[in-house]
């Protein structure tokens, strides 16, 4: 028998509307909160295993309801080297999990929002595959080779290596062949599964995989 992944549902402070439907197949999993994440967590009737951070961005309500419960808190500077989100995920790293969904973690901060993104490759490389969920968006690490289901949803790639991506794609509206995605193009943009499998091959480079609805 195959051995069982460690998962974990990972809540920050950003945006959280319309995210119920993502947390189904995580039920059950703990929930580590990146500081103003318990405030989140407690909206969408989840309760935290532990909080991270800073303490800058948590409601004074939360804060103490979290000490009231006994929640464990990891308690960090503010003038630190890394985001609440970041000690998070390392956190997860050092306990070895291996798959994480991540709430709140897009929002208004459009720079905490893109530095958790850019993130991501750096945790799928060393074996924690983070997804990060709105109501609009699914987003991942793009891997070797990616079966995605027909639907409806977008599918966008994103090259964020220098030398873009290489990547074929079958079963899609637009099929590439050993194609390059160059960084800062938007050729991989808005593209659609057409059958009931899509299948993504990477050949080269580093990037990011969307799942979008408008």
């Amino acid at each position: 028998m195959a051995d069982e992944i460690k998962t974990a549902i990972v809540i920050g402070s950003g945006s959280v509307d319309g995210v119920e439907g993502h947390l189904t197949a995580f039920q059950g999993s703990p929930v580590y909160c990146a500081d103003g994440g318990v405030d989140n967590a407690l909206a969408l009737g989840l309760e935290p295993n532990s909080v991270f951070g800073d303490f800058d961005s948590i409601s004074e309500a939360a804060r103490q309801w979290t000490i009231d419960e006994g929640i464990p808190i990891l308690q960090f500077p503010v003038e630190k080297d890394k985001s609440d989100m970041e000690l998070v995920w390392d956190h997860l790293l050092q306990e070895g999990y291996q798959e994480a969904i991540v709430l709140g973690a897009t929002g208004t901060r459009l720079d905490h929002t893109l530095s958790n993104l850019l993130m991501l490759p750096k945790y799928f490389e060393k074996g924690l595959q983070l997804t990060l969920l709105d109501r609009h968006n699914s987003i991942q690490p793009l891997g070797d080779q990616t079966k995605i289901r027909g639907d409806e949803n977008y599918i966008s790639l994103v090259p964020l290596s220098a030398e873009g991506l290489v990547v074929s794609l079958s079963g899609f509206q637009f099929p590439l062949n050993r194609e390059n995605i160059p960084f800062g193009s938007s050729l991989g943009i808005s593209n659609r599964v057409i059958g009931d499998e899509g299948t993504i091959q990477l050949h080269r480079g580093c990037g990011l995989l969307f799942y979008s609805v408008d």
